[in-house]
């Protein structure tokens, strides 16, 4: 069984409260270099979805979506050969916005407060 999916499960029975370094590099990894379909039943739920649910649910710590804001801020993804017409590496960068995005829309230090 995959990483992802051995969340999803653990995700689903409330049994995770947490998620370690490893494991969501790993994730990440998994989610960046793959389009794996977590859910059989649902063709459209990737590893990408798990970590944004990963982040929405706070499993994933502060500093952890620090650091992972680090990552995705890099030329291994958001501007991984940004350079280079005709590449595949859209993919990833896309990956990485959409993840950017989330962190910055969970994260109670980039919302603006109204009065």
């Amino acid at each position: 069984m995959h990483l992802a999916e051995t969340i999803q499960q653990k995700m689903a029975t409330d049994q995770l409260h947490s998620l370690s370094d490893n494991e969501l590099h790993s994730l990440l990894e998994q989610s960046s270099s793959s389009s794996l379909v977590i859910d059989p039943q649902d063709k459209h739920y990737t590893t990408g979805d798990l970590i944004s649910d990963l982040i929405t649910k706070d499993i994933v710590s502060r500093k952890q979506k620090r650091d992972l804001l680090k990552v995705l801020i890099s030329d291994k993804y958001l501007f991984k050969n940004i350079d280079t017409p005709l590449s595949n590496d859209v993919f990833k960068r896309v990956f990485a916005l959409r993840l950017i995005e989330t962190l910055i829309k969970n994260d109670d230090q980039f919302q603006i407060k109204l009065i």
